[in-house]
């Protein structure tokens, strides 16, 4: 079971919201990685999400903020850069949920020890912002059903490991049933995203919502589990 950092940081001021799609994701231009590929991926993946969760943390967590599309996805499609020393910076754009465009930029330093450091978080000005324009995720039915089955039981899998086994925890039920019918965002990269809620079995009410991707190789990242 993968186990999920904790992230410290500090909360910013509240942004304006221009409401969109709630399916739409911040997408920006591709960036040379002029290091790609030379370091070990394990934890070039593990230092993404630390660097994307401190960046939530600083900016006042999920209900306010989302990383550009790129720091969800394939870790050697992020835009990071491998420091001689062998820590990693990522510099990513983001902003709240339902902005068209990204209001913040963020850059983060991982140490080979996996502690980090936050070298700015900066509010963007409107010519930098408007280098990234929202896209839309292709609707869920675009998924090969078998991989959809088997994505479906990973996540649930691994919600029920995080949240102590069976005996503490039960997803909704929608997670046991037909895959199609799971809560799950198909993503441009063919990674599969279910965010579904659970709680101790018998309980009429959810006290958690997970998130969890699920890639083609079947690999997964949990982007969170918290309390409801």
């Amino acid at each position: 079971m993968r186990k999920l950092l904790l992230l410290l940081g500090l909360v910013v001021a509240p942004f304006s919201v221009t409401p969109i799609p709630a399916n739409a994701q911040i997408a920006c231009p591709p960036q040379i990685n002029p290091n790609a590929g030379k370091t070990d991926s394990l934890f070039l993946a593990l230092s993404k999400s630390t660097a994307r969760r401190a960046a939530e943390e600083l900016n006042g967590g999920l209900n306010t903020y989302r990383a550009e599309r790129s720091m969800y996805g394939p870790t050697s499609q992020s835009p990071h850069v491998i420091n001689p020393d062998g820590s990693i910076t990522f510099t990513f754009k983001g902003g709240p949920p339902a902005n068209r465009v990204p209001t913040l930029e963020t850059s983060v330093v991982i140490k080979p020890d996996r502690s980090y450091e936050v070298l700015y978080n900066r509010p963007l000005a409107p010519a930098e912002a408007a280098a990234c324009t929202p896209q839309t995720n292709p609707t869920p039915v675009t998924a090969d059903l078998y991989f959809l089955g088997r994505s479906k039981n990973i996540a649930r899998r691994v919600a029920e490991e995080l949240n102590g086994g069976l005996s503490n925890y039960r997803a909704e039920q929608a997670m046991y049933g037909v895959a199609s019918q799971a809560p799950h965002a198909v993503n441009a990269d063919g990674s599969v995203t279910f965010t579904f809620k659970g709680g101790p079995p018998g309980a009429t009410v959810p006290t958690l919502e997970t998130s969890i991707t699920v890639n083609l190789d079947r690999t997964y990242e949990v982007l969170y589990n918290r309390p409801l």
